[in-house]
């Protein structure tokens, strides 16, 4: 019913053109160059925009009136005047940095500089706080010590947080006469800046001890005390009518003159002090009090007569009552 239809075989030439079509198509895709992603244009218009945004930025924060430090309150003062030491810290906000920024600048103010600056200008303040309320005030709260403390050996050197010598320039100015206080070392070694004194407490427990002399005990004392040597904690107080207060450092001050108080009080009376040569403190519990005998002096100086006085006896009381 159906004839067989024979398949009609691809002609030679028509082979060659497939083989010569395929070689072509792919030498051309070999040749082809490969496309790569073209780069996104950035607009010029939006980098001037930032531009002009942190140059606006800058001079608000370097510049502006806005934040500028204007109002200086200070708190904490005793004896200090308060237009001395605001009108210090407005000298030092008027200062500039790199010639051209200011330093009363709400963000660019370093506290802790300024704090220290403070502290070196007035020895009399023990700490400083500088408390910053955004946009223009500033608020200094300061506390003072009773005596600017200074040692002596030598030269005199105002010690710091540290017990380190430091210039005592400054605490020789006319308004700091009446608060000084200085301990002198007998043994005069040299002392040069930066040299290591004492301990950090050493100047409080002396200021201590010598405002608890003059307000517990009431005893008028001289602007300057001795020492031994500067290792020494040893220290002599020399009041104003001529006797010698004897105290160790290591002992709390609290002791001492509660110790001296009561030895004035139950041994030595008003009129035998005019003959008194010192009182020695330096034994905790334990007083020694030395007279001059006026009719014994040789070579300008009085003989002097000791006796032991034990001036707490109500310490020993609480002691036995402890033991029971």
């Amino acid at each position: 019913m159906f004839k067989n239809k024979k398949k009609r075989k691809p002609s030679r030439d028509s082979n060659r053109n497939s083989m010569f079509r395929e070689a072509f198509l792919e030498e051309k895709k070999k040749k082809r160059p490969k496309r790569t992603a073209e780069p996104y244009g950035f607009p010029w218009w939006v980098a001037v925009l930032w531009v002009v945004f942190f140059g606006i930025l800058t001079y608000t924060l370097l510049f502006s009136e806005f934040d500028r430090l204007t109002v200086v309150s200070v708190s904490g003062l005793r004896d200090i005047p308060e237009d001395r030491l605001s009108g210090f810290v407005r000298e030092e906000l008027a200062r500039k940095t790199l010639s051209f920024i200011p330093l009363d600048n709400f963000f660019l103010l370093r506290q802790d500089e300024l704090s220290e600056d403070i502290l070196r200008r007035f020895p009399k303040l023990s700490s400083v706080r500088i408390v910053k309320r955004f946009p223009n005030e500033i608020d200094i709260i300061v506390s003072e010590r009773s005596r600017i403390f200074l040692f002596c050996s030598g030269d005199c050197f105002l010690p710091d947080r540290d017990g380190k010598a430091t210039d005592a320039a400054f605490a020789y100015l006319p308004e700091n006469d009446p608060f000084i206080l200085r301990v002198e070392d007998e043994g005069n070694r040299p002392v040069k800046i930066g040299d290591k004194l004492f301990g950090s407490g050493y100047p409080d427990a002396v200021l201590r001890t010598e405002e608890g002399i003059e307000g517990e005990a009431g005893i008028s004392l001289r602007t300057t005390a001795t020492t031994p040597a500067r290792v020494s904690n040893e220290l002599r107080f020399t009041t104003e009518a001529g006797w010698d207060i004897m105290v160790s450092i290591d002992r709390d001050p609290v002791k001492t003159v509660r110790t001296l108080r009561l030895v004035l009080e139950k041994e030595i009376p008003e009129e035998k002090r005019s003959s008194l040569r010192y009182v020695d403190l330096r034994t905790d519990g334990r007083a020694f009090v030395a007279y001059r005998n006026e009719g014994s002096a040789q070579d300008g100086e009085s003989m002097q007569q000791e006796q032991t006085a034990d001036p707490v006896p109500e310490t020993k009381r609480e002691d036995k009552a402890k033991k029971k």
